[in-house]
């Protein structure tokens, strides 16, 4: 192969990168955003989860000692969030598969491009964990359960009153059904045992075969409860500016407005097969008050003046600002001539309002909760 000149190389590199970020997939981020990320120093994170109370103040006489509050309605519990560590590896003939310029030397050229490919792959990488955190918060919303592979589940034993399995007439897709009164009755569990304020939007979000009964139902079809938000209307809210969910409208209907989202993202699990974040048939309502984090816990690494390296500052420049809560390491193998890079972090979707969402299934199709 004949060699060209770096100025060449450069630009045959630049339009070789850009035509290899058009294959990439984004990670779905709709889920994700309900919840706060937080960082920690900590190799496990406490979770205090609180349950509302709407008790009143009762008067006292002047000069005693008061009514003394207990904290009863926290849980406060420690838990060993799930790990993740993903590498590429770059190996040491690839350089010499790059025909910058004859000679022993390399350009500058040659290192940038060898460094963004590395890059690149690195925050594939990442992508892969970001898609293992969406998971966590939809295994949240469908049943208050984090499923962890190598460890223990981490159950927030959310209210059994605020997960249900609807049937018969109650069913989305049933004759004659009344959606709108689905809407005034979950909205009073809301009220009633999330102890959400009366006036609040909610999101509503639900996956396409929901969303298809919802629209066909008669008494959604006239319209009359919907209207539309502007993007103004959505001004600084990360759930809209999030990616993998569309708006479709605002139902107003009962003690709160339903902001609709159609989620229906798929995601590729151990066995490369093609599953949906959120199960078929399933509804949930998040009002604008509920809370969750997304709390990435210290990882396993050595000390910051073992693991400094050159090797590292042209891979991990560009990424180091876009990567909170993750850690990027790299290593070399000298007798395989393979240079490893990659990304770890130890993130725990937590759910602290644990009471203030609602969850459904709506049709019949899909598996059952619980």
């Amino acid at each position: 192969m004949a060699n060209i000149p770096a100025v060449q190389a450069r630009k045959f590199f630049t339009t070789a990168l850009a035509n290899t970020f058009q294959d990439f997939i984004e990670a779905p981020s709709f889920l994700t955003s309900f919840a706060k990320i937080k960082t920690y120093t900590t190799k496990t994170v406490q979770l205090l989860a609180r349950r509302g109370t709407e008790k009143i103040a009762v008067d006292v006489i002047r000069g005693s000692k008061g009514n003394l509050n207990q904290m009863t309605r926290f849980s406060l519990k420690e838990y060993l969030p799930p790990f993740y560590k993903e590498k590429v590896a770059v190996h040491g003939m690839q350089i010499y598969d790059i025909p910058f310029e004859s000679g022993e030397s390399y350009s500058s050229a040659q290192i940038e491009a060898w460094a963004m490919a590395t890059a690149v792959e690195l925050s594939e990488s990442k992508k892969k964990i970001d898609r293992a955190i969406e998971l966590q918060m939809a295994q949240l919303f469908l049943t208050g359960i984090v499923e962890v592979t190598n460890g223990d589940n981490i159950d927030y034993n959310r209210n059994a009153s605020m997960i249900e399995v609807l049937a018969g007439a109650d069913l989305w897709d049933a004759s004659g059904v009344d959606i709108i009164k689905f809407f005034e009755d979950k909205g009073l569990l809301l009220r009633s045992i999330g102890k959400v304020a009366g006036g609040q939007d909610v999101d509503c979000f639900m996956d396409m075969t929901a969303w298809q009964s919802f629209r066909a139902n008669e008494q959604i079809k006239d319209g009359e409860n919907f209207y539309t938000k502007t993007a103004l209307e959505f001004k600084d809210s990360p759930i809209f500016s999030s990616t993998g969910a569309s708006y479709k409208a605002t139902l107003k209907v009962g003690i709160y407005n339903y902001d609709i989202w159609v989620y229906d993202e798929v995601y590729d699990n151990a066995s490369d097969v093609s599953t949906k974040y959120w199960d078929a048939g399933y509804v949930c309502l998040v009002p604008k008050s509920f809370r969750a984090e997304i709390s990435f816990c210290q990882v396993p690494e050595l000390p910051a003046w073992v693991r400094q390296s050159p090797r590292s500052s042209r891979v991990f420049s560009s990424l180091n600002q876009k990567m909170t809560g993750f850690r990027l390491f790299d290593y070399v193998n000298e007798e395989d001539e393979v240079y490893n890079a990659g990304v770890k972090a130890a993130p725990l979707a937590q759910m602290i309002s644990v009471d203030r969402c609602y969850t459904a299934k709506v049709l019949e199709t899909g598996a059952e909760v619980g």
